[in-house]
C-alpha cells in the first residue's frame, strides 16, 4: 500500500519516508494506537506524551509503550542539544556523520532514546500535573520536566536531508544586491550546513574575506573577536575587498546584548551576513537591532515556517513564502507568495511602479490644490478682505471630487515609467527610490512652487484680461466677478489636467479614457448647473444662470486661457525634456558600456585597449541588433553590477 506522508517538519517527512523504502511502514494512527509494519509483520505503540519542540531545548520527544508494555523516550533534536545528554551509544562516531553531513550543505538531526521505568513514569506524570496546572510561570515549569525527562539518553543515529534551493535562488539573490539591498541569512541550521548553502545559493562568493564569530561562550572574549574583526573588515574595505560575516547563536546571546552597537558597525561593513544556530527569537532581535540602528534602514524578513514568525513580524515588511512547512509564515506576513524567485519581480518591478504611482499622486494632490485655491487668497486683497468668494460653490464641491480626480486616479494603477524589461535587467534602478526619495521635501517643494507659480499666472492673467471695464462681447456686456472666477478655475482645471499628462510615460486605453471623461464630464456638469433654473431650495442664488454658455462662446477668452496655460507649463515642460534627455544619455552610456564589456568578454585577444568612446552609439546599436549572442549579452546584463 501506498501512502502520501504529510508532515510540519521536512526532516520527518523525509525520515518516514526514507523507512519506507526499507520496508518499514507507519500507517498512521487507528484506535489511539501507531501501526507500523517491520519486516513484515505489524506493531502496535501506544503513544502516552509528546514534548513539544521549543526553541531554547532545540529537540522534542515522545514517549510511548509498545505491545509488550515497554515505555521509551524517543528524542531528536540539534547535536549540540542531545549529544551533550547521552551516556550510551556512539556518540563521538555520531558527530563525525554530523560534521560530514554539514560539509555536504545537508541538514541534520540527532535521534536518541531512553527506556523509562515504571518509577520514572510515575514522577514524570506527576510534575507534568503540577507544571500543567500551575497557575505562575507555566511554560518554565514544563521546560523543567521536559529537560528533566529528556536526560540520560542512548544515541541511535544522525540522519540528514538535502533541503534543495528552488529555482533562480543565486539569481535572485545577486539582483537584489545589485539593487542596493543587503541580504542577510538567518538559520537555525549548523554552521557548516549554513555556509555551504550560502555559497550554493550565491549568498557569499568566492574571493570574500569571512570572518567568524562563532563557539563564544563569553562576552569579554565575544568584545576582543568583535573589535579584532572590526579592524580587519575595515582595511579590507578600504582596499576594496569585500567581507563575509558569519555568527552562531551562542555568539549572538552576547554581542546582541552587551555589544549590539558595534555588531551593527561591523555588520555594515560586510556585503553577507550569515547567523547560524539561531533560535526564533534571536532572528526577531538581530531584525530589531538593524531597525533600530542610526541610519534607520527599511527591513524586510521572508520565511517559510513557523521558526520564522517571530522575525517576519518584527521587521517592517514580512514576507511569506507557502512552503513545505506549515502555513503559519504566510498566515503572519504582509504578503506571501509560492516561490523565493517571485520576490525579485516583486520588489524591482512591482515595488518601483507602486513608488512612482503612490509619489505622484501624493505631490500632485498638494499640488493640484496649491494651484487651485491660491487664487482665493490672491482674490481677498481685491475684494476688500470681504466674505465674497471668487469660486462658486458647485467648482469648489466638484474640483477633487470629479474634474480633477479619474485621471491621477487610474495613473496611480496602470503608469510604467519604465519598461518592464529595463527594471528586471537593470536592478541597479531601483537604487533611485530608496530613501523615499521621490518624498523628500525637494520634491514637495518643487511641485508647490509649481502650483503657486500656476495660481500666480491663471489669477493675475485673467485679472488683467478683465482689468479696464473692457469687453469682449458684441452687445457690450461686462464680465462680472462669477465670470472672473469661472475664467480662472476652467484654466486651472485645464492646466492640471495637462500637468498630469506631462508626468505621464505610459498611455493605455484606461488613461485615455479618464482624460476625456473628464473633459466631457466638465462640460456636461457644469452646462447642467448652469443651464436650468433650480429650486430655492436647492440653490438660493442664480447668479451663475448660463454663464458657462456665455463663457465659452467668447473667442478672446479662449485665446486667453490657452496663453495662460501655455505659460504656466512652460516650467514643467523644460522639467519634462531635460528629464528624457538625461535619461537617454544615461540608458545610452549604460549600453554603450556594457557592450564594450561584452566584446571583451567574448574576444579576449582582440584589441582590449580600445577606449570605449570609439564605439560609437550607432555601432553598438548594430552590434545587439544583428549579433547572434543577443541572449547571452541579456543574461551578461543581468549579472553586471555597474
Amino acid at each position: 500500500m501506498e501512502y502520501e506522508y504529510q508532515s510540519s517538519s521536512p526532516d520527518e517527512k523525509a525520515f518516514v519516508e526514507a523507512c519506507r523504502r526499507y520496508a518499514i511502514i507507519f500507517h498512521g494512527l487507528k484506535d489511539g494506537m501507531l501501526e507500523i509494519t517491520f519486516k513484515g509483520k505489524m506493531k502496535r505503540y501506544q503513544q502516552l506524551h509528546v514534548l513539544e519542540f521549543d526553541p531554547t531545548r532545540k529537540r522534542m520527544s515522545v514517549i510511548i509503550k509498545n505491545e509488550e508494555g515497554e515505555v521509551y523516550l524517543l528524542c531528536k533534536g540539534a547535536e549540540s542539544a542531545i549529544l551533550d545528554r547521552v551516556i550510551e551509544g556512539e556518540k563521538q562516531i555520531t558527530l563525525q556523520h554530523v560534521n560530514e553531513f554539514a560539509t555536504y550543505g545537508l541538514r541534520t538531526l540527532v535521534l536518541a532514546q531512553r527506556k523509562l521505568s515504571e518509577k520514572d513514569i510515575a514522577l514524570f506524570d506527576a510534575k507534568l500535573q503540577d507544571a500543567r496546572t500551575s497557575l505562575q510561570n507555566r511554560e518554565e515549569k514544563l521546560a523543567e520536566v521536559f529537560d528533566f525527562m529528556e536526560n540520560e539518553l542512548h544515541v541511535l543515529g544522525a540522519t540528514a536531508i538535502e533541503d534543495k534551493l528552488q529555482e533562480d535562488v543565486p539569481k535572485t539573490i545577486e539582483s537584489l544586491r545589485m539593487a542596493g539591498i543587503k541580504v542577510w541569512v538567518l538559520t537555525g541550521d549548523k554552521e557548516e550546513t549554513a555556509v555551504n548553502i550560502s555559497y550554493s545559493a550565491g549568498h557569499f562568493k568566492q574571493g570574500m574575506t569571512e570572518l567568524r564569530l562563532t563557539k563564544i561562550t563569553d562576552s569579554i572574549e565575544c568584545a576582543e573577536a568583535v573589535r579584532r574583526h572590526m579592524i580587519s573588515a575595515e582595511n579590507n574595505f578600504s582596499q576594496g575587498k569585500h567581507n563575509a560575516l558569519i555568527i552562531d547563536g551562542t555568539t549572538l546571546t552576547h554581542a546582541l546584548y552587551d555589544h549590539g552597537d558595534i555588531l551593527r558597525d561591523l555588520c555594515h561593513l560586510c556585503v553577507a551576513v550569515l547567523c547560524c544556530r539561531m533560535s526564533p527569537l534571536q532572528k526577531a532581535e538581530v531584525v530589531k537591532l538593524i531597525k533600530n540602528g542610526k541610519d534607520a534602514p527599511v527591513t524586510a524578513a521572508i520565511g517559510d515556517g513557523a521558526n520564522d514568525v517571530s522575525m517576519i513580524q518584527e521587521a517592517h515588511v514580512g514576507l511569506g513564502i507557502m512552503g513545505k512547512e506549515g502555513r503559519q509564515a504566510v498566515r503572519n506576513s504582509d504578503y506571501a507568495f509560492s516561490k523565493f524567485k517571485f520576490l525579485n519581480r516583486m520588489l524591482l518591478l512591482h515595488g518601483h511602479f507602486f513608488y512612482i504611482r503612490i509619489s505622484t499622486l501624493v505631490n500632485y494632490f498638494f499640488y493640484k490644490n496649491v494651484a487651485f485655491i491660491t487664487a482665493q487668497l490672491f482674490y481677498m486683497f481685491f475684494s476688500a478682505f470681504s466674505q465674497q468668494s471668487l469660486f462658486d460653490s458647485f467648482y469648489l464641491m466638484f474640483y477633487n471630487i470629479t474634474f480633477t480626480s479619474l485621471p491621477i486616479f487610474l495613473y496611480s494603477l496602470f503608469e510604467q515609467h519604465t519598461k518592464q524589461s529595463t527594471l528586471l535587467e537593470q536592478p541597479q534602478l531601483y537604487k533611485k527610490i530608496t530613501r523615499n526619495r521621490k518624498l523628500t521635501k525637494k520634491y514637495f517643494i518643487q511641485w508647490n512652487a509649481l502650483g503657486l507659480w500656476h495660481a500666480v499666472v491663471f489669477f493675475f492673467g485673467v485679472f488683467l484680461m478683465f482689468d479696464g471695464d473692457i469687453t469682449f462681447y458684441k452687445d457690450g456686456k461686462m464680465m462680472g466677478n462669477w465670470m472672473l472666477g469661472s475664467v480662472v478655475y476652467i484654466t486651472c482645471v485645464l492646466a492640471v489636467n495637462i500637468k498630469l499628462g506631462l508626468e505621464t510615460y505610459y498611455w493605455s486605453a484606461p488613461i485615455f479614457f479618464s482624460y476625456i471623461f473628464a473633459f466631457v464630464g466638465n462640460v456636461a456638469m457644469t452646462s447642467l448647473y448652469t443651464g436650468l433654473l433650480w429650486p430655492d431650495l436647492i440653490i438660493s442664488h442664480q447668479d451663475f444662470f448660463h454663464l458657462f454658455f456665455v463663457h465659452v462662446s467668447c473667442g478672446p477668452i479662449w485665446l486667453c486661457m490657452i496663453l495662460l496655460i501655455v505659460i504656466a507649463l512652460l516650467p514643467d515642460i523644460l522639467i519634462r525634456c531635460i528629464t528624457d534627455i538625461q535619461k537617454t544619455k544615461n540608458d545610452s552610456r549604460r549600453n554603450h558600456i556594457l557592450i564594450a564589456k561584452y566584446i571583451a568578454m567574448k574576444m579576449p585577444h582582440s584589441d582590449s585597449t580600445i577606449p570605449l568612446k570609439e564605439l560609437s552609439p550607432p555601432e553598438t546599436e548594430k552590434f545587439v541588433t544583428t549579433s547572434d549572442d543577443s541572449p547571452q549579452l541579456k543574461s551578461f546584463v543581468q549579472k553586471t553590477n555597474l
